[in-house]
Parts: structure tokens; C-alpha cells; sequence
């Protein structure tokens, strides 16, 4: 508008002719030291400072408005968490007494929130200037070492006695450095942990066996980690989502689920996520009576694994290997009535489980059992069915407790004197259940 060059403006700011083109586009920001230089020789005519001074507030409005809504965020999220009484009401019915196996949640559908993820844009900035104290990349380790401990418990005892912690740890510890003031780059590693967290605690209620509490805290897993911007996790979330659809016999939610997993991570899933996501689409139509379906995302699943190396970073929350998918794989085998592949499976699935893994050795024992039965092997059914019993002894999990009832229902005590002492110690345990888990004796 005053006829200078942007060489000449170059000269008297310090900045290079490509910088003053790329800030004159848009490209690039500019300090207000370079606005003052350029406001003097310019002339003050021209306005420049000014509109400087006015964007500079605008933006500093919307950020203390992000801000602001972000802490109500925060504070809206440790109140579900603090008080029962605030969630849905099928949630708050189901933090006093867990759900039968086949009752399908009424509330709290996984559909929208799976397609928010899948097209929603992020939140462009997670800086927080709160009224809390100022958090760091410290606090963050320390709630991922705190979050490693309480997943130990879980896996070696149970989400019931997991889950009580957890919680408590959770409400106390974690949500309120939402409070806090925070740069974008710890904004983002203290929401994807906070989403881990959340995760954790959908896995040990749905352990419990409270279904309606467990769907809740993994939808606000998978709304952390949209905030976060890690759209790995988000697809783990909707992997959970899925387990839990098909233990309810929502075979059609499950099997979408595990696919809106695939779909919204395919450019950036390492292989063992896409071996997760895949085996979990092979259970969902193994549970449908699909076989051919099955078996073709069984072998995606395989050769995505066989692409996993040693070197790869791979996070610990994404805890799939060959136990993982020889146990996918044996479920599905079993539900389709193909014993003797289902065995095979199995077999490797109890061998490749971790010794601190409890319940899932359990679990995992029972799946065996079951094959064991369909393929007449009863007395071995009924050895390998008594250890589950041991092992449910020692945990606090309603899936043990259920998959002991289970097997109950399908070993007859007459056939031999493994399969009666199986029977009897499997119903002193059920005898011993609270009456509220209603589960099949």
C-alpha cells in the first residue's frame, strides 16, 4: 500500500524476504517486536501494530475459553466418577449390583461415539491456563508408573479387586490435573494416559461384571483419547467395545466396532494392533456362524503378526501377541464347533499366557475345557476344568466365575471321578457367589 518492497522491509526488521513473504500469506507467525519495526517504518498509518494487539486478544479470549471449558470438562468427569448417583441411571444401578451376562445395556450406545471418533475433528490445541497448579511430564510419568501397578493387581487378582482402587485413584489423583495449567505437548501425553486410565477401568468393571459402569468409562476412554489426538488408543477402546458387545450377544454392534477400529487406524496401526482388531472381527462372525469370514480375518491377523518385530514400539497397553490370537482363535474355533482346531488353539493359548496373568490363565483353561468336552476328553476336561476352580478362588473376576458355571452345565458328575470332584468343588464356589450374579448353577 506505501510502495515498499518486501527486500527493503527485509533490511529493516531482520527478517529474510521469504519470512515476510510467508508472513504476509499466512505461513508464518511473526513476533511483536517484528510488528513494531515494521509499524515505524511503515508509518502508523498503516494500522499494523494495532490489528496485531487485536488478534493477540482474540486469540488469548478463545484459549481462556478452551480453558475454561476444559476444566468444566474436568469437573463434570470427576463428579460421574465421585458420585453414582450422577450417572445414567442404568449406570448407577449397576455400580450397586452387577448385570446378568445376557442383559444388553440401554443406554450409552457405542454407534455415535464410534463414529465421532472415526470423523470428528480433535480439539486444535490442549494448553490449559487453569486455576491448579502447574503440571508437567513428571506428573504424567508418575500416573503411567501408577497405572502399570493397578494393572498388575488387575491381571493377577481380578477386576473386582482392582476395580475399587483403581477408581478411587482415578477420581483423587488423575482427573483433577485437568485443573491444572498445562503446555499442548503435556496436554496431549496427560489426556492419552488419563484415556488409559479410563480404559482400565472399563476392563475391570466389565470383569466385574458391571456392564452398564464398564461401557461408560470406555466411551470416555475413547472421548480422552480423540482429545489426545492418539487415534491408536481410540481404536483399542473400540476393540474393548467390541469384547464386551459380543459377551452380551450384540453380535452385529461387536462386529462393527472391531471393523471401525480397522478402518480408523489402517494407515498408522502397528501389526500387532491390526492382529487385535482383526481377531476380534473373526470372533464376532465365528459368533455369527460365519466360518469363511472367520477364518479370512483369522489370517489377516496371523500374517499381520508375523510382521511384528522385536524392535518395534509397540505400547504396553497394546498387549497382543501369539496368546492373544491363539486365544481369539480357540474361542472362535469353539463357538463355530471345530473342536479339534479349537483344541490346537487352546492348547497354545494356555501355553503362551504370561505367569502373572491369572485370569486370563483361567480363562483361557476354560475355553480348553470346553473343547475338551465337545471332543469327548472328559476326564481331561474335568482335570483341566478344577484348576480353573483353584484359580477362581484366588480371583475376583464374575468372567471366571461365570465360565465355571459354565463348564458346571456341561460336565456330568456321573461320567467319571474326575468329572464329580470338578462338579462338587465347582458348586461350593458358586455357592459361595452373592445371589445378585444370578448365574447359571
Amino acid at each position: 500500500a506505501v510502495g515498499v518492497r518486501q527486500a527493503d522491509l527485509s533490511l529493516r526488521t531482520g527478517y529474510t524476504r521469504s519470512s515476510i513473504s510467508h508472513i504476509e500469506s499466512g505461513r508464518q507467525r511473526a513476533t511483536l517486536e517484528f510488528w513494531q519495526r515494521a509499524e515505524t517504518f511503515l508509518g502508523g498509518s498503516v494500522g499494523l501494530l494495532k490489528a496485531f494487539y487485536e488478534l493477540a486478544a482474540a486469540e488469548a479470549s478463545l484459549q481462556r475459553a478452551a480453558s475454561d471449558a476444559r476444566r468444566a470438562e474436568a469437573r463434570r468427569q470427576l463428579a460421574l466418577l465421585d458420585s453414582p448417583g450422577q450417572l445414567p441411571a442404568d449406570d448407577a444401578a449397576a455400580l450397586q449390583q452387577p448385570n446378568k451376562p445376557s442383559e444388553q445395556p440401554r443406554t450409552l450406545d457405542s454407534a455415535p461415539a464410534a463414529l465421532s471418533w472415526l470423523v470428528a475433528a480433535p480439539p486444535a490445541n490442549l494448553a490449559s491456563s487453569g486455576n491448579g497448579r502447574r503440571v508437567g511430564q513428571l506428573d504424567v510419568t508418575k500416573l503411567q508408573a501408577s497405572r502399570a501397578r493397578l494393572k498388575a493387581m488387575d491381571d493377577s487378582l481380578g477386576g473386582g479387586a482392582a476395580y475399587p482402587m483403581a477408581r478411587d485413584f482415578v477420581r483423587r489423583e488423575a482427573l483433577p490435573l485437568l485443573n491444572g495449567t498445562f503446555t499442548d505437548q503435556t496436554g496431549r501425553t496427560l489426556y492419552d494416559v488419563l484415556a488409559q486410565l479410563t480404559l482400565d477401568l472399563g476392563w475391570m468393571a466389565y470383569d466385574a461384571g458391571r456392564h452398564q459402569v464398564a461401557r461408560h468409562h470406555m466411551l470416555r476412554a475413547l472421548h480422552f483419547a480423540r482429545a489426545g489426538q492418539h487415534r491408536l488408543l481410540g481404536g483399542r477402546v473400540l476393540a474393548a467395545l467390541s469384547h464386551q458387545a459380543l459377551h452380551l450377544g450384540r453380535l452385529a454392534e461387536a462386529t462393527e466396532l472391531a471393523s471401525a477400529a480397522l478402518l480408523g487406524t489402517e494407515r498408522l496401526a502397528p501389526p500387532a494392533a491390526r492382529a487385535m482388531f482383526s481377531a476380534m472381527q473373526a470372533c464376532s462372525a465365528a459368533a455369527q456362524g460365519d466360518r469363511r469370514m472367520c477364518e479370512s480375518a483369522l489370517a489377516h491377523a496371523e500374517r499381520a503378526l508375523d510382521q511384528q518385530t522385536d524392535i518395534q514400539d509397540v505400547p504396553a497397553w497394546l498387549d497382543f501377541d501369539e496368546g492373544g490370537l491363539a486365544g481369539h482363535a480357540a474361542r472362535a474355533y469353539r463357538d463355530l464347533a471345530a473342536p479339534v482346531l479349537a483344541r490346537t488353539w487352546a492348547e497354545k493359548a494356555v501355553a503362551h499366557c504370561k505367569t502373572d496373568h491369572s485370569r486370563t490363565r483361567a480363562q483361557r483353561g476354560a475355553i480348553l475345557a470346553t473343547v475338551l468336552v465337545q471332543t469327548g476328553e472328559l476326564e481331561h476336561a474335568a482335570s483341566v476344568a478344577t484348576s480353573v476352580v483353584s484359580a477362581a478362588r484366588q480371583l475376583q473376576s464374575t468372567h471366571v466365575i461365570e465360565d465355571v458355571a459354565d463348564l458346571v452345565q456341561r460336565i456330568d458328575p456321573s461320567r467319571s471321578g474326575a468329572s464329580f470332584r470338578f462338579v462338587r468343588e465347582a458348586r461350593d464356589l458358586l455357592a459361595e457367589q452373592p445371589p445378585s450374579r444370578n448365574l447359571r448353577r
